[in-house]
């Protein structure tokens, strides 16, 4: 071993005793190829801090004398979850002309190669957008990993990219076409897409929404409760605006990846409007006057709350609001009937309840927000064929959506269809 060898394995073994990679990370990278002849190994024998630790904290410092390493090492056919932090490695490689490095890869016969060096050049917008038509090639490259490599690369632009996938829609091969549409819906959502995809996305939920047997959803969140069968009533009466006609497995997942997601205001720019469903139409979604609210303490929210099931029973004779979270014990309702709370319950907040206890409520402690619901409404998280349905579902915009557009990524039908 020379003498520059050993003093690189003392820096190796100082960073696996102190995990300090701020501290030794560049200093081991200044050895560059004999570096990378180390690193390789430990990185395959999987047991040390170097191994386990992101990539980037050791590989953001090394430059192009890394590439050929990297890719000799997928080359070597490797288990897949080791050629996965390769690829991470490359990543992360300081390279000034990435596409100089990475583009030449794209032929090679190695699928591993192919799916890292396309990986290689996300997250940099400018070189994405430069070689953007090098990158949808690679969407229909017979491998599917590196397939979705290249969807991701495309995406990591942002909506940078928009205008070229919206031309490359009318133009890519068949393979790709309906991947750069799905791309296309989680970057600017359905408003973004051009005339032609939102008619046929339309139709083709139509048809999708014809005949379909209703199905238990997932409960998390708020829903109302109105006893109508006018949907068009309940669209004026919740403020609610451009309508889309989807399945109701699709509407209960564009609810459930709405109130779970963290995304500025996702939560509050769409309503999932039900068919009526034993006489019921229900609404999912959290009204926008409830999401910015000036705090979030619980009588503000119970006012709203109130506020709302008042007003909507003046108009359809009674209105109901049930919460409930599929993550602690929380469980709440609200009945109103001609412009009067009958009966308010939290389970985390009791002293606020207003009303004695419903007759339905009984034998279930006033904490099942679901099965009270069964038994003066409809219970979502029963539905099934024994349920009578009119009319179809519908994703609908709030005031909020409308300032802001509807939420972007795609949603998928259950497997019955």
């Amino acid at each position: 071993m020379t003498p520059a060898s050993e003093r690189l394995a003392e820096l190796i073994a100082e960073l696996e005793k102190t995990r300090d990679f701020t501290e030794f990370a560049p200093r081991i990278a200044e050895y560059g190829p004999v570096a990378m002849d180390q690193l390789i190994p430990i990185l395959v024998a999987g047991e040390s801090e170097i191994a386990k630790a992101p990539p980037a904290w050791m590989f953001k410092h090394f430059g192009p004398e890394a590439v050929e390493p990297l890719i000799a090492a997928l080359r070597a056919g490797h288990p897949e979850k080791l050629n996965a932090r390769f690829r991470y490695a490359l990543a992360e490689l300081d390279i000034a002309d990435r596409a100089a490095m990475f583009l030449p890869l794209f032929a090679d016969e190695l699928a591993a190669v192919r799916e890292a060096a396309v990986s290689a050049l996300s997250d940099h917008g400018e070189v994405v957008q430069q070689h953007a038509e090098a990158i949808l090639a690679m969407m229909s490259d017979p491998d599917g990993n590196v397939r979705i490599a290249a969807y991701n690369t495309l995406g990591s632009a942002g909506e940078d990219i928009v205008p070229f996938l919206l031309r490359a829609r009318r133009t890519a091969d068949k393979v790709a076409r309906p991947e750069l549409r799905e791309l296309l819906l989680g970057l600017v959502g359905y408003q973004g897409l051009d005339a032609r995809d939102q008619v046929a996305i339309r139709r083709f939920l139509e048809v999708a929404a014809l005949g379909e047997e209703p199905s238990p959803m997932h409960m998390c969140g708020g829903w109302l409760a109105l006893p109508t069968d006018d949907q068009d009533r309940v669209l004026r009466a919740l403020d609610l605006s451009d309508p889309i006609t989807v399945p109701m497995s699709m509407g209960a997942e564009a609810w459930n990846r709405d109130h779970h997601d963290w995304y500025s205001h996702n939560s509050c720019r769409r309503t999932y409007l039900t068919p009526a469903v034993d006489g019921w139409t229900l609404a999912f979604g959290t009204p926008p006057e409830v999401d910015h609210a000036e705090d979030s303490k619980p009588e503000t929210m119970f006012a709203l709350v109130q506020e709302k099931c008042r007003r909507l029973s003046t108009e359809f004779g009674e209105a109901h609001w049930y919460g409930t979270s599929c993550g602690d014990g929380w469980t709440s309702w609200c009945i109103a009937r001609a412009g009067e709370i009958v009966r308010f319950y939290d389970a985390f907040e009791p002293e606020t309840q207003i009303g004695d206890p419903l007759p339905e409520e009984e034998g279930y402690g006033g904490a099942y927000a679901e099965a009270v619901a069964g038994l003066l409404s409809v219970n979502p998280a029963k539905l099934g064929p024994d349920n009578t349905v009119r009319g179809r579902g519908v994703l609908a915009l709030t005031s909020c959506g409308r300032e802001r557009g509807m939420p972007t990524g795609a949603l998928h039908l259950d497997h019955g269809h």
